[in-house]
């Protein structure tokens, strides 16, 4: 049975409504930005540039940098490792999906109902990757973190994943 997940480019054209779809405001205000943030602390390669965005069959949605290089990647739990600009553009848009979910406001509503669920759909994607042990370990405290708040509730004393 092929579990591969396919993805698509989205055109020029499309990438404010197809964002404005799933995000609402809330992707060229904080979500795009966060992303591209994340990006700069997790590789000191990355220096800015043109971004493709990524629509996933399974409902997903990712955004990558148009790079052909590798982009040497240091996550918060020390893994390091090389990365495409692929795979980089999945791990930071895991890493702001799981912490834009513990904001507060509409937008913490929409990353708990929508970004969580499209954060499952990409990392479900990200097996289908070139690099999906790289992404996942890049992404461990990441995740330890995400959970061990959710446990806490949101006042609770966990901490916050740093980024």
């Amino acid at each position: 049975m092929d579990t591969t997940i396919s993805r698509q480019l989205v055109a020029d054209d499309q990438r404010t409504n197809i964002t404005a779809d799933l995000f609402g405001v809330y992707f060229p205000l904080q979500l795009e930005l966060f992303v591209y943030a994340i990006t700069s602390k997790l590789s000191e390669d990355y220096s800015g540039g043109y971004w493709h965005f990524y629509q996933l069959g399974n409902g997903g949605f990712y955004m990558a940098p148009d790079s052909d290089g590798k982009f040497q990647v240091v996550s918060e739990n020390g893994h390091e490792c090389f990365m495409s600009g692929d795979a980089l553009g999945i791990t930071a848009c895991l890493y702001a999906y799981s912490h834009l979910s513990f904001g507060q406001g509409e937008f913490a509503d929409i990353c708990e109902a929508a970004v969580c669920s499209r954060r499952r759909n990409v990392t479900q994607a990200s097996n289908d990757h070139e690099f999906p042990l790289r992404i996942e370990t890049a992404l461990m405290v990441n995740s330890l973190g995400h959970g061990l708040r959710k446990l806490a509730g949101a006042g609770g004393a966990a901490a916050r994943p740093v980024g």
